[in-house]
């Protein structure tokens, strides 16, 4: 596990927020995610923050992170592009992940956002359903 990640320049250091993230959430993980969102494998990663969404405490059921990023769509641009995720994770600490992992209920969540909920959303009229 990292502490929490801030990227700059090609360089990672610790920052001084206690929390605990998990090594997947990297520059790879974020490329990755912006070529599928883009389609366009010239990403350049610029910079980004890895840090809770949360507060301790906030979740039982996932870790929850907020990771804002900067940009550019091709190595010959000069614009920087800014997005922000937010990405839920699998507990790595106490028995919370096992205890989760053997429930099935993080996959479950997971479905339930991308596949039962669109559908619903679509019966409905397109009607956004969140939390409100």
């Amino acid at each position: 596990m990292l502490g929490c990640v801030r990227f700059k320049n090609r360089n990672m250091s610790t920052a001084a927020v206690k929390c605990s993230i998990p090594e997947y959430l990297n520059e790879d993980l974020i490329r990755n995610t912006l070529i599928k969102e883009f389609h366009s494998n010239d990403i350049v990663v610029e910079e980004f923050d890895v840090s809770p969404a949360t507060s301790a405490g906030d979740n039982y059921m996932s870790d929850v992170f907020r990771i804002p990023v900067k940009f550019k769509l091709s190595p010959t641009e000069k614009k920087i592009e800014h997005i922000s995720f937010v990405v839920k994770c699998l507990p790595d600490t106490g028995n919370r992940g096992s205890v989760i992992d053997e429930l099935n209920a993080f996959h479950k969540e997971a479905q339930m956002f991308t596949e039962v909920l669109p559908k619903l959303s679509k019966i409905a009229g397109d009607e956004f359903f969140a939390a409100k």
